[in-house]
Parts: C-alpha cells; sequence; structure tokens
C-alpha cells in the first residue's frame, strides 16, 4: 500500500467516525496514520480531535491534548519497534 493511499484510508475512517458521531472510529483512523508512519497527519489529526471534543474531565483531567500525546506515543513507540526490528534482521528489510 502506497503512502499516499494509507493517508486517504486514515482520513476517511476519521471522517466516517466523525459523520456518524461514533468516536472510536475516529480515534481509528488517528492511530491508522500514526502507525503507517504519517506522524504528521496523526498530530494533525489529534489536535484537531483535541479542538474538537475539548479537555477531559475528571480523572484525566490533567491531560490537556490526550489524542495529539496518543499519537505521538504510537509514533514513538513504532519508531523504537521498528529500529529494535532493524537490529535483529537488518539482512531481511
Amino acid at each position: 500500500m502506497s503512502r499516499s493511499i494509507g493517508s486517504l484510508i486514515a482520513l476517511i475512517i476519521l471522517l466516517v467516525g466523525l459523520l456518524l458521531s461514533f468516536w472510536p472510529l475516529a480515534v481509528l483512523g488517528l492511530l491508522f496514520a500514526a502507525i503507517q508512519g504519517r506522524w504528521v497527519l496523526a498530530v494533525c489529526i489529534g489536535i484537531f480531535l483535541d479542538l474538537l471534543w475539548g479537555t477531559p474531565t475528571g480523572f484525566f483531567h490533567f491531560l490537556l491534548l490526550p489524542w495529539t500525546l496518543c499519537a505521538c506515543v504510537v509514533v514513538a513507540f513504532r519508531h523504537m519497534l521498528l529500529g529494535r526490528i532493524r537490529l535483529r534482521m537488518p539482512d531481511r528489510l
């Protein structure tokens, strides 16, 4: 799958989730963009979702930008995981 098609799929999943008012589907679009390695798109989607839904209340009130932080954590985890895989199998990648 090319990178532009992956970005398009992430945006379509996000829009369908927003149109259907089903937030897990919108977050799936964010995670799909982050796992694809499109970190700029993932952070932009995270900022958009944070602006759309606002700051959480209750126990997680200290997280001012939870979806942006989620995108950054997933991108960092992907980067560390790919680095570890490349160290173990450099000839296959």
